[in-house]
């Protein structure tokens, strides 16, 4: 039995809407996850500047401090 074409027209026609919507979803989650980067990339600078400005106190902390005579 052949294949009518205006029924593979509208199978081909219906996998483009899925395959587009599949692109759009897939652009999206890019989208979502290039924030989340830019999101957690801040908080690790964040920790990296607290963890420098302790480790700076620290250091100061132990040198011998000088005393009046």
């Amino acid at each position: 039995m052949a294949i009518d074409p205006a029924q593979k027209l509208a199978a081909l026609e219906a996998e483009l809407v899925i395959v587009a919507k599949n692109h759009t979803e897939a652009k999206q989650v890019i989208q979502n996850c290039e924030a989340k980067a830019r999101w957690l990339q801040g908080g690790i600078d964040a920790c990296k500047e607290i963890l420098k400005a302790e480790e700076v106190v620290a250091i100061e902390d132990e040198k011998p401090s000088k005393k009046i005579s």
